[in-house]
């Protein structure tokens, strides 16, 4: 019986963490929309706001009008943060956890000479869509909340993407 109280127990642990987890995404989503509606001339919410958190499906979550342009705005988010979004000709996109770390070969003496480095980087979690934005807008995606690094893929060609 005492073995069925800590399974309870651990999965009770695994789904409040979940619920944290997606609630602090909620908000941070939710302050986000309410920055754009106050610097925007115009925001039109095209589909429930919260949808996109827990399906990533490619179609756009506001219309911003700001002067003369028109925005087809996509908000990306995901539980993870200090990953890298990796987003491949803009039909995929992929979270790599990276690991980058150095090996002393001789552990009485470490000298630079003496250090091997080593990087890997494994696949968490792999998204397919494809942005479709309404017609006669600008298509503008927003990962939030913002990740350690963004990269891009567009042919043969692979681009960091800053702020």
């Amino acid at each position: 019986m005492i073995v069925v109280w800590i399974l309870i127990a651990i999965v009770g642990l695994f789904l409040l963490f979940f619920l944290l987890h997606y609630s602090y995404l909620i908000v941070k989503r939710q302050s986000l929309v309410r920055k754009m509606k106050k610097n925007a001339d115009e925001v039109i919410v095209c589909r429930n706001r919260f949808r996109s958190v827990f399906k990533k499906d490619g179609n756009p979550d506001l219309i911003v009008r700001k002067g003369e342009k028109q925005f087809s705005v996509f908000i990306v988010s995901t539980p993870f943060r200090k990953i890298r979004y990796h987003f491949d000709n803009n039909e995929r996109l992929d979270l790599f956890w990276e690991r980058k770390g150095i090996m002393y070969l001789k552990q009485a003496h470490p000298r630079p000479s003496s250090a091997v480095s080593f990087d890997h980087s494994y696949r968490i979690k792999k998204y397919a869509f494809s942005f479709r934005p309404e017609p006669g807008t600008i298509p503008f995606v927003i990962p939030h909340p913002a990740p350690m690094l963004l990269t891009r893929a567009s042919g043969p060609k692979y681009d960091v993407l800053f702020n």
